[in-house]
Protein backbone atom coordinates (compact mmCIF):
# COMPACT_ATOMS: atom_id res chain seq x y z
CA UNK A 1 0.00 0.00 0.00
CA UNK A 2 2.84 2.38 0.80
CA UNK A 3 4.48 1.62 -2.52
CA UNK A 4 1.21 2.28 -4.38
CA UNK A 5 0.76 5.62 -2.59
CA UNK A 6 4.32 6.64 -3.44
CA UNK A 7 3.83 5.77 -7.14
CA UNK A 8 0.56 7.67 -7.25
CA UNK A 9 2.11 10.72 -5.58
CA UNK A 10 5.06 10.60 -7.98
CA UNK A 11 2.71 10.38 -10.96
CA UNK A 12 0.80 13.45 -9.76
CA UNK A 13 4.02 15.42 -9.29
CA UNK A 14 5.32 14.42 -12.73
CA UNK A 15 1.99 15.27 -14.34
CA UNK A 16 2.02 18.71 -12.75
CA UNK A 17 5.61 19.39 -13.66
CA UNK A 18 5.23 18.43 -17.31
CA UNK A 19 1.79 19.76 -18.17
CA UNK A 20 3.30 22.11 -20.75
CA UNK A 21 4.35 19.11 -22.85
CA UNK A 22 0.81 18.58 -24.10
CA UNK A 23 0.61 19.04 -27.88
CA UNK A 24 -1.52 22.02 -28.81
CA UNK A 25 -3.02 22.54 -32.29
CA UNK A 26 -0.51 25.32 -32.90
CA UNK A 27 2.33 22.84 -32.46
CA UNK A 28 1.13 20.68 -35.35
CA UNK A 29 2.12 21.70 -38.86
CA UNK A 30 -0.11 24.13 -40.74
CA UNK A 31 -0.79 21.50 -43.38
CA UNK A 32 -1.88 19.05 -40.70
CA UNK A 33 -4.17 21.60 -39.08
CA UNK A 34 -5.82 22.19 -42.45
CA UNK A 35 -6.21 18.46 -43.07
CA UNK A 36 -7.75 17.87 -39.66
CA UNK A 37 -10.15 20.79 -39.68
CA UNK A 38 -11.23 20.64 -43.31
CA UNK A 39 -11.45 16.95 -44.01
CA UNK A 40 -11.41 15.01 -40.74
CA UNK A 41 -13.17 14.51 -37.46
CA UNK A 42 -11.01 13.11 -34.70
CA UNK A 43 -12.06 9.57 -33.75
CA UNK A 44 -13.47 8.88 -30.30
CA UNK A 45 -13.91 5.78 -28.22
CA UNK A 46 -15.68 4.93 -24.99
CA UNK A 47 -13.10 4.95 -22.21
CA UNK A 48 -13.00 2.28 -19.51
CA UNK A 49 -11.62 2.51 -15.99
CA UNK A 50 -9.21 5.36 -15.40
CA UNK A 51 -7.37 3.62 -12.55
CA UNK A 52 -3.57 3.92 -12.95
CA UNK A 53 -1.92 0.88 -14.56
CA UNK A 54 1.75 0.01 -14.91
CA UNK A 55 1.52 -0.98 -18.59
CA UNK A 56 -1.24 -0.83 -21.17
CA UNK A 57 -1.89 -3.95 -23.22
CA UNK A 58 -2.61 -2.76 -26.75
CA UNK A 59 -3.74 -4.84 -29.72
CA UNK A 60 -3.56 -3.50 -33.25
CA UNK A 61 -4.05 -4.96 -36.70
CA UNK A 62 -1.00 -3.83 -38.68
CA UNK A 63 2.74 -3.59 -38.04
CA UNK A 64 2.69 0.02 -39.26
CA UNK A 65 0.12 1.01 -36.64
CA UNK A 66 1.99 -0.98 -34.01
CA UNK A 67 5.11 1.11 -34.66
CA UNK A 68 3.22 4.41 -34.31
CA UNK A 69 1.62 3.22 -31.06
CA UNK A 70 5.03 2.27 -29.66
CA UNK A 71 6.38 5.71 -30.57
CA UNK A 72 3.63 7.33 -28.48
CA UNK A 73 3.29 4.74 -25.72
CA UNK A 74 6.95 4.00 -25.15
CA UNK A 75 7.62 1.70 -22.18
CA UNK A 76 4.10 2.17 -20.83
CA UNK A 77 2.56 -0.03 -23.55
CA UNK A 78 2.85 -3.65 -24.62
CA UNK A 79 1.73 -3.86 -28.26
CA UNK A 80 0.46 -7.13 -29.69
CA UNK A 81 0.04 -6.96 -33.49
CA UNK A 82 -2.41 -9.35 -35.20
CA UNK A 83 -1.21 -9.50 -38.83
CA UNK A 84 2.25 -11.10 -39.18
CA UNK A 85 5.10 -9.03 -40.58
CA UNK A 86 5.12 -9.27 -44.37
CA UNK A 87 1.39 -9.95 -44.75
CA UNK A 88 -1.33 -7.53 -45.84
CA UNK A 89 -4.58 -6.64 -44.02
CA UNK A 90 -7.02 -6.99 -46.89
CA UNK A 91 -6.77 -10.76 -47.38
CA UNK A 92 -5.76 -11.76 -43.86
CA UNK A 93 -7.39 -14.90 -42.46
CA UNK A 94 -8.15 -14.40 -38.78
CA UNK A 95 -7.55 -17.15 -36.22
CA UNK A 96 -9.25 -18.03 -32.90
CA UNK A 97 -6.09 -16.86 -31.15
CA UNK A 98 -6.70 -13.36 -32.49
CA UNK A 99 -9.96 -13.17 -30.53
CA UNK A 100 -8.08 -14.05 -27.37
CA UNK A 101 -5.53 -11.31 -28.03
CA UNK A 102 -8.37 -8.80 -28.27
CA UNK A 103 -10.06 -10.15 -25.15
CA UNK A 104 -6.84 -9.70 -23.17
CA UNK A 105 -6.23 -6.12 -24.36
CA UNK A 106 -6.93 -2.88 -22.52
CA UNK A 107 -7.52 -1.11 -25.85
CA UNK A 108 -7.62 -1.99 -29.57
CA UNK A 109 -6.54 0.27 -32.43
CA UNK A 110 -7.32 -0.45 -36.08
CA UNK A 111 -7.22 1.53 -39.31
CA UNK A 112 -10.84 1.16 -40.39
CA UNK A 113 -12.58 2.31 -43.56
CA UNK A 114 -13.39 -1.37 -44.22
CA UNK A 115 -9.72 -2.32 -44.49
CA UNK A 116 -10.01 -5.00 -41.82
CA UNK A 117 -13.39 -6.52 -42.65
CA UNK A 118 -12.41 -9.69 -40.78
CA UNK A 119 -12.15 -7.78 -37.50
CA UNK A 120 -15.82 -7.49 -36.52
CA UNK A 121 -16.31 -11.26 -35.89
CA UNK A 122 -13.21 -11.16 -33.66
CA UNK A 123 -14.77 -8.36 -31.63
CA UNK A 124 -17.96 -10.37 -31.24
CA UNK A 125 -16.06 -13.47 -30.13
CA UNK A 126 -13.87 -11.51 -27.73
CA UNK A 127 -16.77 -9.83 -25.94
CA UNK A 128 -15.87 -6.89 -23.71
CA UNK A 129 -18.27 -4.23 -24.95
CA UNK A 130 -16.69 -1.69 -22.57
CA UNK A 131 -13.24 -2.12 -24.11
CA UNK A 132 -12.14 0.92 -26.17
CA UNK A 133 -11.85 -0.04 -29.84
CA UNK A 134 -10.52 2.88 -31.82
CA UNK A 135 -10.90 3.25 -35.57
CA UNK A 136 -7.99 5.58 -36.36
CA UNK A 137 -9.42 6.72 -39.71
CA UNK A 138 -12.91 7.44 -38.36
CA UNK A 139 -14.19 10.71 -39.81
CA UNK A 140 -11.58 10.89 -42.57
CA UNK A 141 -12.94 11.74 -46.01
CA UNK A 142 -11.69 8.99 -48.30
CA UNK A 143 -10.58 9.26 -51.90
CA UNK A 144 -12.32 7.03 -54.39
CA UNK A 145 -10.35 3.81 -54.77
CA UNK A 146 -9.45 4.34 -58.41
CA UNK A 147 -9.57 8.16 -58.68
CA UNK A 148 -6.34 9.24 -57.03
CA UNK A 149 -6.38 12.75 -58.41
CA UNK A 150 -9.86 13.67 -57.24
CA UNK A 151 -10.48 15.68 -54.10
CA UNK A 152 -13.09 13.46 -52.47
CA UNK A 153 -14.87 10.16 -52.89
CA UNK A 154 -17.88 10.01 -55.20
CA UNK A 155 -20.48 8.12 -53.16
CA UNK A 156 -22.59 7.43 -56.26
CA UNK A 157 -19.93 5.09 -57.66
CA UNK A 158 -18.51 3.66 -54.44
CA UNK A 159 -19.98 0.17 -54.96
CA UNK A 160 -18.03 -0.32 -58.18
CA UNK A 161 -14.67 -0.61 -56.44
CA UNK A 162 -12.88 -2.94 -54.05
CA UNK A 163 -13.09 -0.58 -51.05
CA UNK A 164 -16.73 0.25 -50.40
CA UNK A 165 -15.88 3.05 -47.97
CA UNK A 166 -13.27 4.60 -50.25
CA UNK A 167 -9.55 4.01 -50.26
CA UNK A 168 -8.31 3.19 -46.72
CA UNK A 169 -4.54 3.66 -47.25
CA UNK A 170 -4.34 7.00 -45.45
CA UNK A 171 -1.04 6.18 -43.73
CA UNK A 172 0.95 6.56 -46.95
CA UNK A 173 0.54 10.32 -46.43
CA UNK A 174 2.38 11.27 -43.20
CA UNK A 175 -0.05 14.10 -42.44
CA UNK A 176 -2.72 11.48 -41.75
CA UNK A 177 -0.33 9.63 -39.44
CA UNK A 178 -0.03 12.91 -37.52
CA UNK A 179 -3.76 12.60 -36.82
CA UNK A 180 -3.32 8.93 -35.89
CA UNK A 181 -0.64 10.04 -33.43
CA UNK A 182 -2.86 12.61 -31.72
CA UNK A 183 -5.71 10.11 -31.44
CA UNK A 184 -3.42 7.43 -29.99
CA UNK A 185 -2.06 9.96 -27.47
CA UNK A 186 -5.54 10.96 -26.34
CA UNK A 187 -6.92 7.42 -26.11
CA UNK A 188 -3.93 6.08 -24.16
CA UNK A 189 -4.20 9.05 -21.81
CA UNK A 190 -7.90 8.32 -21.27
CA UNK A 191 -7.28 4.82 -19.93
CA UNK A 192 -3.95 5.61 -18.25
CA UNK A 193 -4.18 9.16 -16.85
CA UNK A 194 -0.99 8.73 -14.82
CA UNK A 195 0.92 8.40 -18.10
CA UNK A 196 -0.62 11.47 -19.75
CA UNK A 197 2.54 13.56 -19.55
CA UNK A 198 4.61 10.72 -21.03
CA UNK A 199 2.20 10.21 -23.92
CA UNK A 200 2.07 13.96 -24.57
CA UNK A 201 5.86 14.30 -24.64
CA UNK A 202 6.30 11.22 -26.85
CA UNK A 203 3.60 12.38 -29.25
CA UNK A 204 5.09 15.86 -29.48
CA UNK A 205 8.48 14.37 -30.37
CA UNK A 206 7.00 12.00 -32.93
CA UNK A 207 4.89 14.73 -34.55
CA UNK A 208 8.10 16.67 -35.09
CA UNK A 209 9.70 13.64 -36.72
CA UNK A 210 6.69 13.19 -39.00
CA UNK A 211 6.80 16.86 -40.00
CA UNK A 212 10.49 16.53 -40.85
CA UNK A 213 9.76 13.33 -42.80
CA UNK A 214 7.06 15.05 -44.84
CA UNK A 215 9.42 17.89 -45.75
CA UNK A 216 12.14 15.39 -46.68
CA UNK A 217 9.78 13.46 -48.92
CA UNK A 218 8.63 16.67 -50.60
CA UNK A 219 12.26 17.47 -51.41
CA UNK A 220 12.94 14.01 -52.79
CA UNK A 221 9.82 14.04 -54.98
CA UNK A 222 10.90 17.39 -56.42
CA UNK A 223 13.95 15.67 -57.93
CA UNK A 224 11.67 13.81 -60.37
CA UNK A 225 10.48 15.75 -63.45
CA UNK A 226 6.74 16.28 -63.21
CA UNK A 227 6.08 14.39 -66.46
CA UNK A 228 7.81 11.30 -65.01
CA UNK A 229 5.90 11.21 -61.72
CA UNK A 230 3.75 8.25 -62.76
CA UNK A 231 3.17 5.12 -60.72
CA UNK A 232 2.14 1.64 -61.90
CA UNK A 233 1.51 -0.46 -58.78
CA UNK A 234 0.18 -3.86 -57.67
CA UNK A 235 -2.98 -2.52 -56.07
CA UNK A 236 -4.52 0.87 -55.44
CA UNK A 237 -2.62 1.80 -52.29
CA UNK A 238 -1.08 5.11 -53.39
CA UNK A 239 -3.76 7.77 -53.95
CA UNK A 240 -2.95 9.71 -50.76
CA UNK A 241 0.78 9.42 -51.37
CA UNK A 242 0.27 10.54 -54.97
CA UNK A 243 -1.90 13.50 -54.02
CA UNK A 244 0.51 14.65 -51.31
CA UNK A 245 3.68 14.45 -53.42
CA UNK A 246 2.45 15.28 -56.91
CA UNK A 247 2.32 11.85 -58.57
CA UNK A 248 -0.18 10.27 -60.95
CA UNK A 249 -1.32 6.69 -60.41
CA UNK A 250 -1.13 5.66 -64.07
CA UNK A 251 -2.16 2.04 -63.59
CA UNK A 252 -3.01 -0.66 -61.07
CA UNK A 253 -2.46 -4.37 -61.68
CA UNK A 254 -5.21 -5.57 -59.35
CA UNK A 255 -8.15 -3.43 -58.23
CA UNK A 256 -8.98 -6.18 -55.73
CA UNK A 257 -5.90 -7.71 -54.03
CA UNK A 258 -7.68 -11.09 -53.86
CA UNK A 259 -8.40 -11.18 -57.62
CA UNK A 260 -6.28 -12.45 -60.48
CA UNK A 261 -5.42 -10.49 -63.60
CA UNK A 262 -7.24 -11.96 -66.62
CA UNK A 263 -5.59 -12.26 -70.04
CA UNK A 264 -7.86 -9.49 -71.37
CA UNK A 265 -7.10 -7.17 -68.47
CA UNK A 266 -3.39 -7.84 -68.86
CA UNK A 267 -3.52 -7.00 -72.56
CA UNK A 268 -5.35 -3.73 -71.85
CA UNK A 269 -2.91 -2.83 -69.09
CA UNK A 270 0.08 -3.55 -71.30
CA UNK A 271 -1.19 -1.11 -73.93
CA UNK A 272 -1.93 1.47 -71.25
CA UNK A 273 1.56 1.14 -69.76
CA UNK A 274 3.19 1.45 -73.17
CA UNK A 275 1.16 4.57 -73.92
CA UNK A 276 2.02 6.18 -70.57
CA UNK A 277 5.74 5.81 -71.15
CA UNK A 278 6.44 4.88 -67.52
CA UNK A 279 10.01 3.64 -66.99
CA UNK A 280 9.25 1.41 -63.99
CA UNK A 281 6.65 -0.81 -62.34
CA UNK A 282 6.31 -0.81 -58.57
CA UNK A 283 5.43 -4.07 -56.91
CA UNK A 284 4.69 -4.41 -53.20
CA UNK A 285 6.39 -6.54 -50.59
CA UNK A 286 3.29 -8.52 -49.55
CA UNK A 287 2.48 -9.64 -53.11
CA UNK A 288 3.89 -12.28 -55.45
CA UNK A 289 6.12 -10.50 -57.96
CA UNK A 290 5.20 -12.69 -60.96
CA UNK A 291 2.37 -10.47 -62.27
CA UNK A 292 4.56 -7.37 -62.16
CA UNK A 293 7.37 -9.24 -63.88
CA UNK A 294 5.00 -10.46 -66.61
CA UNK A 295 3.65 -6.97 -67.23
CA UNK A 296 7.13 -5.47 -67.31
CA UNK A 297 8.33 -8.08 -69.76
CA UNK A 298 5.36 -7.65 -72.09
CA UNK A 299 5.50 -3.83 -71.92
CA UNK A 300 9.27 -3.67 -72.41
CA UNK A 301 9.98 -2.15 -68.99
CA UNK A 302 13.31 -3.04 -67.42
CA UNK A 303 12.84 -1.74 -63.87
CA UNK A 304 10.70 -3.45 -61.24
CA UNK A 305 11.00 -1.90 -57.78
CA UNK A 306 9.49 -3.32 -54.60
CA UNK A 307 7.81 -0.93 -52.15
CA UNK A 308 6.34 -1.38 -48.66
CA UNK A 309 2.71 -0.36 -48.26
CA UNK A 310 0.62 -2.49 -45.88
CA UNK A 311 3.39 -3.93 -43.75
CA UNK A 312 6.82 -3.09 -42.41
CA UNK A 313 9.85 -5.17 -43.36
CA UNK A 314 12.25 -7.23 -41.27
CA UNK A 315 15.33 -5.30 -42.44
CA UNK A 316 14.91 -2.31 -44.78
CA UNK A 317 11.68 -0.84 -43.42
CA UNK A 318 11.60 -1.61 -39.70
CA UNK A 319 9.67 1.55 -38.76
CA UNK A 320 7.02 3.69 -40.43
CA UNK A 321 9.45 6.57 -40.99
CA UNK A 322 12.11 4.27 -42.44
CA UNK A 323 9.47 2.65 -44.68
CA UNK A 324 8.33 5.98 -46.13
CA UNK A 325 11.89 7.16 -46.66
CA UNK A 326 12.82 3.87 -48.35
CA UNK A 327 9.75 4.01 -50.62
CA UNK A 328 10.43 7.54 -51.81
CA UNK A 329 14.13 6.92 -52.38
CA UNK A 330 13.24 3.81 -54.38
CA UNK A 331 10.69 5.72 -56.47
CA UNK A 332 13.15 8.55 -57.14
CA UNK A 333 15.86 6.12 -58.22
CA UNK A 334 13.45 4.39 -60.63
CA UNK A 335 11.81 7.49 -62.14
CA UNK A 336 14.50 10.17 -62.01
Amino acid sequence: MRRYSFVLLLAILVGCGQSTATVQPSQISQSQQQTTTADQVMPTATAISTEPVSQIRVVTTMSILADVIKQVGGDRVIVDNIIPLGAGPEDYQATPGDSQKIADANIVFFNGHALEEWLEPLFENAGGSEQPRVELSAGFVALEADHAGEEHADEEHSDEHAHEEGNPHFWLDPTYVMSYTVTIRDQLSAIDPSGKAVYAANAESYLGQLEALDQELQGLAAQIPVERRKLITNHDAFPYFAKRYGFEVAGVLLENPEAELSAGDLSTLIESVKASGVPAIFSESQFNQKTAELLADEAGIKTIAVLYTDTLGSETATSYIDMMRYNMNTIVAALK
